[in-house]
C-alpha cells in the first residue's frame, strides 16, 4: 500500500457510505501524486505539488470526523492542484546529471568529476589565471599575461629548472644548465650542447654531431683515423696503426702467410727464394729444417765444470742470434748435454745452467725472450760412447732445436 493508506483505512471505518467513494478517490489522487513526485514534480511544480498533498491530508481529517461535504471540497482542490502538477511537468526540462555537484551539467562540464566554476566550464583553476588546471603547465603559479606564451599557464619570470636563469632568458627552460650557455647543459662535455648533440651522453667530435666515430671493420681503430675503415688491420707488428691490412709487409712478392721472414724481403737469387727470407751467409751456423735444427759448426765452449761461456764462442752465438733475427717467427729450444763423468744429478744441473747461459746470451743480442726456451738433459741423450775421450767430447754439447715458426 501507499504511504497514506493507513489513514484512509481509518477514515473508512468512521465515515458513511459516501465516504467510501471519497476515500477511493483520495487514494487514486495519492497514487498519481506519488508517481509525479518520483518523476521530478518537486523540481518542475513544487507549489502545486505541496498544495495537492496538503488537501489530501485535510481530506483525511474531514473523513475521520465524518464530514463528507468538507472532505469533497478538499478532494476537488487536490484534483485541481494535481492537474496543475501534471501540466507543469509537460514543459519542465529534463533533469541533467552533475556528478561533481559544481552546478555545471555533465554534458557541458569539461571536468565532470572535479568541481570548478561555471566561468571555467566546470574545471578547477587553482591559481586563478583563467587557464584550467587540466591544460595549465603551472597550475599553482598564475600566468602573467605578458603576451609571451600566455596560453601555457606559466609566468615567464619563473625559473622552472632552477638554474638561476628565468625562463624568458633560458634557451632550455625545463632542463638546468650553466648561465654561460644560456641555461642549456652539455652532459658529455664534448663542447656541443645537448639540444644540438645527437649523442648527448657520449662525447664525440662536433663534425660528427657529437657522436663518436664508429669502427666499421672492428679492428680497434676508429674510422676517422683508419685509412682502410672497411678492411681490418692484420695486427702483425708492421704499420698496425694505419688500420690497413698488410698482406706482404716486406713487399717481396711473397704473402706474409707464406713468408718465413715477413719483415725482410727475399733477395731472389735462385736459392730458397720461396721461403721469403734473404739468404744470409753465416759461416758458423746453418738452418736445417729437415732435421729441425739450427746446426752449429763449432762447439760452445764453457769454463771447465762451470756455466761461464768462453769469449771464443761469442761469434758463434752471435750468428745464432742473426738467424733468429732473419726468421722472425722462429722459436728455438736451447738444449744442454753432458758426458757421464760425475754424478747424473750434478750433470743434469750443469747442463741446465749452461743452456740457461746460452739462452740469456742470445736474448742479449736483441731476441724476444718468449722465442727461446732452455732445457738441460744432462747425460740422458748421448750421441757417442762415453767410454772414449773422443766420444765424451762429442757428448758435451749445446744444440738448438726449432720448436716453431
Amino acid at each position: 500500500m501507499l504511504r497514506r493508506a493507513a489513514p484512509w483505512a481509518l477514515a473508512l471505518t468512521l465515515g458513511c457510505a459516501s465516504g467510501v467513494s471519497l476515500r477511493r478517490e483520495g487514494e487514486s489522487i495519492q497514487v498519481q501524486l506519488d508517481n509525479a513526485r518520483q518523476a521530478g514534480a518537486y523540481r518542475c511544480s513544487p507549489k502545486a505539488l505541496a498544495m495537492a498533498e496538503s488537501q489530501l491530508e485535510f481530506l483525511q481529517g474531514e473523513l475521520t470526523q465524518g464530514n463528507s461535504t468538507r472532505a469533497a471540497e478538499h478532494r476537488d482542490l487536490a484534483q485541481s492542484n494535481l492537474a496543475k502538477v501534471l501540466e507543469d511537468m509537460k514543459t519542465c526540462p529534463p533533469l541533467v546529471a552533475d556528478r561533481d555537484g559544481d552546478g555545471v551539467a555533465d554534458d557541458v562540464d569539461k571536468c565532470p568529476d572535479v568541481p570548478g566554476p561555471v566561468a571555467n566550464q566546470g574545471c578547477p583553476d587553482r591559481d586563478g589565471d583563467g587557464i584550467h588546471d587540466g591544460i595549465d603547465q603551472c597550475p599553482d603559479a598564475p600566468e602573467d599575461k605578458d603576451g609571451v606564451e600566455d596560453e601555457d599557464g606559466c609566468p615567464e619570470n619563473e625559473d622552472r629548472d632552477g638554474d638561476s636563469l628565468i625562463d624568458t632568458e633560458d634557451d632550455c627552460p625545463t632542463v638546468p644548465g650553466p648561465i654561460a650557455t644560456r641555461g642549456c647543459p652539455d652532459t658529455d662535455g664534448d663542447g656541443l650542447l645537448d639540444k644540438d648533440d645527437d649523442c648527448p651522453k657520449i662525447p664525440g667530435p662536433k663534425e660528427n654531431k657529437g657522436c663518436p666515430y664508429g669502427d666499421r671493420d672492428g679492428d680497434g681503430i676508429v674510422d676517422d683515423k683508419d685509412q682502410c675503415p672497411d678492411a681490418p688491420e692484420d695486427k702483425d707488428g708492421f704499420e698496425d696503426e694505419d688500420g690497413c691490412p698488410d698482406p706482404d709487409n716486406d713487399a717481396d712478392g711473397i704473402l706474409d702467410v707464406d713468408d718465413r721472414c715477413p719483415l725482410q724481403p727475399e733477395n731472389m737469387n735462385g736459392h730458397l727464394d720461396a721461403d721469403g727470407c734473404p739468404d744470409v751467409k753465416l759461416e758458423l751456423v746453418e738452418v736445417r729444417r729437415e732435421t729441425g735444427k739450427i746446426e752449429i759448426k763449432q762447439k760452445v765452449f764453457f769454463d771447465t765444470g762451470k756455466a761461464r761461456i768462453q769469449p771464443r764462442s761469442y761469434e758463434l752465438l752471435n750468428q745464432v742470434a742473426e738467424v733468429l733475427k732473419t726468421y722472425t717467427t722462429m722459436r728455438v729450444m736451447v738444449e744442454g748435454h753432458t758426458d757421464s763423468v760425475g754424478s747424473s744429478g750434478m750433470n743434469l744441473k750443469l747442463s741446465q745452467r749452461r743452456a740457461d747461459a746460452v739462452r740469456e746470451y742470445v736474448i742479449g743480442q736483441g731476441i724476444d725472450p718468449d722465442r727461446l726456451s732452455a732445457v738441460g738433459f744432462g747425460e740422458e741423450k748421448p750421441i757417442d760412447s762415453n767410454q772414449t775421450k773422443q766420444g765424451r767430447e762429442r757428448n758435451r754439447r749445446v744444440e738448438f732445436t726449432i720448436t716453431g715458426e
